[in-house]
């Protein structure tokens, strides 16, 4: 098995180093070209140009012929190597975020690895990640199923409560033309799936989130004071929540550098391919329609209220209006033709399992909702939901539930309440520290820093909207859901930490490290089998964690020296 994880590292960064450069070759010959994009936004817009590439030529392939689909990929490495000369030139200018990549995907793919060699080990690897990441087994292989059915259709074995329409299947796309190419297909019977094979998924998907490193060096570069910016990056990079949400496979993160990708070429002046971007992400998961949809609509009014030196300022907005539509309008008309039914959409309207929604018509589930509710319940579900989505309400059910008649207190309780809080409340998802130190910014920012007052308008504020509207599940706003409300609490963070002397900030990391350490501790059993197992995991994430903190208190010491921190606005 240490040959196979192996392997599924070298593939992972190989294919992560061939879409870069395939996408800053594309950005290089393209019409962008002749814009005004800086080189960092080019190379951050390099991985999804890229894979996008990559999609776009598997999906004509598997049109014509899915045997050809194989022959993709290595297409792509012969052209690269063909073109050796501009690649290197490439090469020079993408290394340091390559490596930026290669080395925060392979400490998250490790702390999984050590996981599975530990006391927590599930019957699969799915499994091994719902124990450490908390996310289902029935989220974690969507794009591996979606990548199944595209390959087989109707004729994969043992299908039964799927359907291909349930998410926008992007990721099933990239996984396949991925898998294929090394020629590692998945199989004809659903949801069988061997151990090497799923080494091979876990790892793309680990590398292809791990681009959010990119985007928060990025937001740091461009909106953080330079002394602020690698205690940033410390908060946010080995947060717990972001962390467990690249290794859980599903491509939320992946999403969320490619929102930061929509906002970057927003603010460069390139709105219709922003928005184009913008749409991009809910093709890679469906839960940005709404994040797509505000920044669109933030967009569209910024056109016609506030640039009138844009030439055509009321064509370009009805022009972003139409491709905002267009994402969400297209999806849903190609459900309609194919008659796929979306079981998750009543899952998330009436508060049924997956499965029970195949197997029920939608008059009877909603007959029993409400049945099972009473109107003022209902009318005050929204507000119930977005309160508990401003409180670390986890920490509170902790308190409330403390009694010396109940069981002992211990360090996990509190450090179990942590985890579900980080997991679970957007505004405390990189701890509660950080969260006071978000909220501490946005009082003293929001008023005069227009571009975090936009990020919460567009990534937190109107997404909330038809939330409170349209689902009606106990819990609703939780970060899960909403990842990319994670693009405000970065600028949030940024902003809060501008105000902090180096005493301060180092007293920070320390109260940061260590709540970060208590989550990362609080998700291993504490089972022990001697002899058979090995508490790799415990290690690992101990001894990064305190090289972490003792290598940005000595960055930070140094920068003191350069005097006060200044504010970037």
């Amino acid at each position: 098995m240490t040959r196979v994880i192996f392997l599924a590292i070298l593939f992972a960064i190989g294919y992560q180093a061939v879409m870069l450069l395939l996408g800053a070759r594309i950005l290089r010959r393209s019409w962008l070209q002749s814009c005004t994009l800086d080189d960092n936004i080019r190379i951050l817009l390099a991985p999804i140009v890229g894979v996008l590439a990559h999609a776009l030529i598997t999906a004509a392939a598997l049109s014509v012929d899915a045997r050809i689909v194989k022959f993709v990929l290595p297409a792509i490495c012969i052209f690269l190597g063909l073109t050796w000369r501009k690649t290197q030139l490439d090469l020079k200018t993408a290394w340091p975020s390559l490596g930026l990549n290669w080395a925060y995907g392979l400490f998250c793919f490790a702390i999984l690895v050590s996981f599975e060699y530990g006391a927590a080990r599930g019957e699969n690897l799915f499994w091994t990640l719902y124990r450490l990441t908390a996310i289902t087994p029935g989220d974690s292989p969507q794009a591996l199923w979606q990548a199944q059915y595209l390959l087989y259709g109707k004729s994969l074995a043992n299908l039964q409560n799927f359907s291909l329409f349930d998410r926008p299947f992007l990721g099933g796309l990239i996984t396949l033309g991925a898998l294929t190419g090394i020629g590692r297909p998945p199989g004809s019977e659903y949801n069988l799936f061997p151990a090497e094979l799923l080494y091979f998924y876990i790892a793309l998907w680990t590398w292809l989130n791990a681009n959010i490193a990119l985007a928060v060096t990025w937001i740091g570069r461009r909106f953080v004071a330079h002394d602020a910016r690698v205690v940033l990056y410390f908060i946010v990079l080995a947060s717990p929540a972001l962390v467990f949400n690249i290794t859980g496979t599903w491509p939320k993160l992946f999403g969320v550098y490619v929102a930061v990708c929509a906002a970057a070429l927003m603010l460069s002046g390139r709105y219709l391919v922003a928005a184009v971007m913008s749409g991009i992400t809910f093709l890679i998961h469906g839960s940005f329609l709404w994040a797509h949809l505000s920044l669109c609509g933030v967009l569209i009014l910024y056109l016609i209220f506030c640039a009138p030196t844009v030439p055509k300022r009321l064509t370009a907005a009805g022009s972003v209006l139409a491709i905002a539509a267009a994402f969400p309008g297209l999806w849903f008309v190609a459900e309609r033709l194919t008659g796929d039914s979306s079981a998750l959409r009543l899952y998330y309207l009436y508060d049924v399992s997956v499965s029970h929604g195949f197997h029920h018509g939608i008059e009877e589930i909603a007959r029993n909702f409400y049945r099972q509710t009473t109107a003022g319940n209902l009318s005050s579900l929204p507000f119930m939901n977005l309160l508990k989505a401003l409180v670390p309400y986890e920490l509170f059910i902790w308190l409330g539930s403390f009694s010396y008649k109940h069981q002992e207190l211990t360090w996990r309780s509190f450090a179990s309440a942590l985890f579900l809080t980080q997991m679970n409340r957007p505004l405390f998802g990189f701890c509660v520290t950080a969260g006071i130190v978000a909220i501490v910014g946005m009082a003293r920012s929001l008023g005069t820093n227009w571009k975090l007052s936009l990020a919460v308008i567009a990534f937190f504020l109107l997404p909330l909207i038809p939330g409170m509207a349209l689902y009606r599940r106990d819990d609703h706003f939780i970060l899960g859901i909403m990842l990319f409300a994670l693009v405000p609490m970065v600028l949030a963070v940024g902003a809060g930490l501008s105000s902090m002397s180096a005493k301060a900030s180092i007293l920070l990391l320390n109260l940061v490290g260590f709540e970060y350490w208590l989550v990362y501790l609080s998700r291993y059993p504490s089972l022990r089998y001697p002899g058979e197992f090995h508490e790799f995991y415990v290690w690992l994430v101990g001894i990064a964690l305190v090289a972490s903190v003792l290598g940005v208190v000595a960055m930070r010491m140094r920068m003191s020296a350069h005097g006060s921190w200044s504010t970037v606005r």
